[in-house]
């Protein structure tokens, strides 16, 4: 087998891509979350592609964190916009919670507070939002929404 490499001096270097209907700036656009008692569902859109997206929840016994998947559920091919979806199942005990795969936290908790971070594709913190009992305490660096 033989290999070639070719190398060629004196071109530009390739811009990055910014597709057609992104602007370039990623941003939180909508939050949905429901719970059925068995489990959590939080249904993510942002404007641009996103990288990351982080969940954590507080509570007055329990504090976790939730990845969401680095792939989003859906897309638009052109940069518009990100959907992601964070499925948690509610298990019985602390102990048997798994980040981004279960919670302590049932649906009816009245001390939770959530919040998600999302970050651009670059890597970077670009949104923050905070919901629940105590976000200006639990989160005061992110914007309050009412989910």
């Amino acid at each position: 087998m033989i290999a070639v490499l070719v190398a060629c001096g004196g071109e530009e270097p390739l811009e990055p891509y910014d597709p057609p209907g992104h602007d370039g700036e990623t941003a939180l656009e909508s939050i949905d979350a429901t719970c059925d008692g068995a489990g959590w569902v939080f249904r993510v859109r942002t404007t641009g592609w996103a990288s990351m997206l982080r969940l954590e929840v507080v509570t007055d016994d329990v504090w976790e964190e939730h990845p969401f998947g680095t792939e989003p559920e859906t897309y638009d091919p052109g940069g518009a916009w990100d959907e992601y979806v964070l499925e948690l199942t509610i298990v019985p005990e602390e102990s048997e919670a798994e980040s981004g795969e279960s919670t302590f936290v049932i649906c009816e908790e009245p001390s939770a507070t959530w919040f998600l971070e999302v970050d651009d594709r670059e890597g970077g913190a670009v949104a923050c939002a905070a919901w629940g009992d105590r976000p200006e305490e639990v989160a005061p660096q992110c914007e309050e929404w009412s989910i």
